[in-house]
């Protein structure tokens, strides 16, 4: 079973570091060191952003110790110029996310959701070449007991 974490943010400064590990060879198409951002302010000009959704509460386990949890997690896209082909990124993204889906144990598994294409802001603004949905679930001590 999952080792219980006290939080999901956890998981996107897990994803944030294991983006920026991805190099360039045999098993991925380009290398993302110092380009992997965790809820970037401002726009970025090129990489990737990590935006974790509201946690939510699936169920309580019988003897009241475990929170079952899931969160989702959108991964924003960004490329400069086209140097990088948004659809080999996202390839790169997901082959690293399926070689480590309990997330070395902390979770139970992580669901690919979807990918969209070219994603607006509210305005209309390009924000994103592609956005990766994925939902992580998780249990966690209940109450923080």
């Amino acid at each position: 079973m999952a080792t219980p974490i006290n939080t999901a943010a956890d998981f996107s400064e897990t994803l944030k570091t294991q983006f920026s590990a991805i190099a360039a060879g045999v098993n991925y198409n380009y290398s993302y060191s110092g380009l992997a951002f965790v809820n970037a302010a401002s726009p970025i000009a090129e990489g990737i952003n990590i935006k974790k959704g509201e946690e939510q509460f699936l169920f309580e386990d019988s003897s009241s110790t475990y929170h079952y949890c899931k969160v989702p997690i959108d991964i924003d896209i960004i490329t400069k110029d086209n140097l990088k082909n948004p659809d080999l990124v996202v390839a790169d993204l997901l082959k690293s996310i399926g070689l480590n889906k309990s997330f070395s144990g902390t979770a139970i598994g992580t669901a690919y959701i979807n990918t969209l294409s070219d994603v607006p802001d509210q305005q209309g603004n390009l924000i994103a070449h592609r956005r990766i949905q994925i939902e992580i679930i998780f249990r966690k001590t209940a109450f923080g007991v």
